[in-house]
């Protein structure tokens, strides 16, 4: 009988031995359970933090997607603005040239009308002065026919 109850002794240790090894590997699963689920409840609040930044990051691109909109249609409209004042331009170009054009015209008519009126003046001095000469004359002429007639009426008493 004590053979028996030092087996049974024997078997009861060796059973609490093994229950103390399950016990402590028990408390070790409980520890590495609850270390993983402070993890997971770190991992779960990360990817809150994640979708809510997704969300905000979605919603900054929509918003940079309508800019961009805006900015191509602004673009298009300067494009178009771009291009009708490059019209302009051009018209107002090709007007300043036939003004310019018509000033050269004018500024060589004004030129010759100059030349011509240098001549006129001129031609005016030429006749001025040949008019002077021939009035000289007429008056020399009419002294002379005074005195002539002067002497004729003295030769006639």
């Amino acid at each position: 009988r004590q053979s028996r109850n030092m087996r049974r002794e024997s078997k009861i240790m060796a059973m609490q031995t093994q229950n103390n090894k399950f016990e402590e590997l028990l408390a070790k699963r409980d520890e590495t359970i609850k270390e993983y689920e402070e993890k997971v409840k770190e991992l779960a609040f990360q990817n809150a933090e994640l979708l809510e930044m997704m969300e905000n990051k979605e919603k900054d691109m929509a918003n940079i997607e309508l800019n961009l909109k805006s900015l191509r249609l602004c673009n298009a409209d300067l494009k178009e603005d771009n291009s009708n004042l490059i019209e302009a331009l051009k018209s107002t170009q090709d007007n300043f040239h036939k003004e310019f054009s018509n000033m050269k015209v004018c500024e060589k008519r004004m030129r010759e009308q100059q030349d011509a009126l240098s001549q006129m003046q001129s031609t005016i001095s030429l006749k001025t002065a040949n008019t002077a000469r021939l009035l000289e004359r007429i008056q020399d002429y009419e002294k002379m026919v005074t005195k002539m007639n002067f002497e004729r009426n003295l030769a006639k008493r």
